[in-house]
């Protein structure tokens, strides 16, 4: 089978959880006998054109740029090249991740033309988005990353005919280190962009070593809040407890959340699902999570993490004090996470799904190698 997707900023450096989801999707995809095919986006300087990467064949075009400048001209070539990539590749299916800026050009009788299409709703939906709702409306199939993402499409977008819930999942580290909490290491992950929340984590670290802690935190990720955390850090005293790691590679993330005590995810939006909160759980950390969106589906609180209101610097410190408190708990939450995760998100099942999925839609018979998860 062909698959082409469409993923707005894969493997570029603004890789956030859908890329990550993607990139090992895709791999997987692959590693079955299937072929994929990944138009993205160009970020800052990046080379448009086609690209490799880990055996996965890219091509990225200047979608945000085009559509930033309303140029005209170049938003022609953008959908004579999408129209001649299809022309090349001959897809079978293809897969819209999201409904971003670039989704315009994917958008039906287009430059992809009547091609089969299955889309993700990895966010929450948004009524008066009008190029999200055509692209619900025009999907053959739809998947909701969570139950609270599925509720809500039902109950604005309808189309629950067509739409299935499939749990995000990722390939599990092999192995954990026992968890540290002296010196205590939290770390935030993600897009540093407002909705994540990373601005409350740093006033939380602040109340914390006000009281007498020697608790660190690191920020991994880009994104236009850098600089002004980077500024509050400074006015909050805590700059160099405080890291800003950048922009961590798929394949590093794990590492980086065996360093941590725990893994906080302050979110100020309705996470669809939570990605980072699965690749903490995996690693058997627990999760200091916002209750919103959908967080409590992914994060149980009391046994493989904590659940706080979101906006709240003084409950994320009370929740960052408690496990640093009783190591032991901190360590059994870790191990509860891990077995929660591999007891609900499990990679084969999910790519067994998503598989499944694209053949139905595409309607052609399923030939895989599913012995290869």
């Amino acid at each position: 089978m062909r698959i082409l997707c469409h993923c707005d900023g894969y493997l570029t450096s603004a890789i956030g959880g859908v890329e990550v989801l993607s990139f090992h999707l895709q791999k997987e995809l692959r590693a079955r006998g299937h072929e994929v095919l990944v138009l993205t986006t160009r970020i800052g300087d990046e080379p448009t054109g086609p690209a490799h990467y880990q055996d996965q064949d890219i091509v990225r075009l200047d979608f945000h740029g085009a559509l930033q400048r309303r140029d005209l001209g170049r938003m022609r070539d953008i959908r004579a090249s999408i129209a001649g990539t299809v022309e090349r590749f001959k897809p079978d299916v293809l897969h819209l991740n999201d409904s971003q800026p670039s989704s315009f050009f994917f958008l039906k009788g287009g430059a992809t033309g009547a091609l089969k299409r299955v889309l993700t709703l990895h966010s929450p939906i948004r009524p008066s988005e009008g190029v999200q709702n055509r692209l619900i409306a025009e999907a053959d199939a739809i998947v909701a990353v969570s139950d609270s993402v599925a509720f809500e499409a039902a109950a604005i977008a309808g189309a629950t005919e067509k739409m299935r819930v499939i749990k995000n999942a990722l390939p599990a580290p092999i192995a954990s280190p026992p968890i540290a909490t002296v010196p205590a290491h939290f770390v935030c992950a993600g897009r540093v962009v407002r909705d994540k929340g990373f601005d409350i984590a740093i006033r939380a670290l602040a109340i914390l070593r006000e009281h007498g802690s020697d608790a660190r935190l690191t920020v991994a990720g880009n994104g236009p809040e850098r600089k002004p955390l980077e500024q509050l850090s400074e006015a909050l005293g805590v700059a160099k407890a405080v890291t800003f790691a950048g922009w961590v590679m798929p394949e590093d993330v794990s590492r980086l959340m065996q360093s941590a005590t725990a893994i906080l995810m302050p979110s100020r939006w309705r996470e669809p699902f939570g990605l980072v909160a699965l690749q903490a759980m995996q690693s058997a950390r627990p999760v200091i999570a916002s209750a919103i969106g959908g967080l409590p589906e992914v994060v149980e609180h009391g046994v493989s993490g904590l659940l706080v209101p979101p906006e709240d610097a003084n409950a994320l410190a009370d929740a960052l004090a408690s496990m640093l408190a009783d190591a032991e708990k901190t360590a059994a939450m870790g191990r509860h996470a891990r077995d929660r995760a591999e007891q609900l998100f499990d990679f084969a099942r999910f790519v067994d799904a998503y598989e499944t999925l694209f053949s139905e839609t595409a309607g052609i018979p399923l030939v895989s190698n599913r012995s290869a998860a």
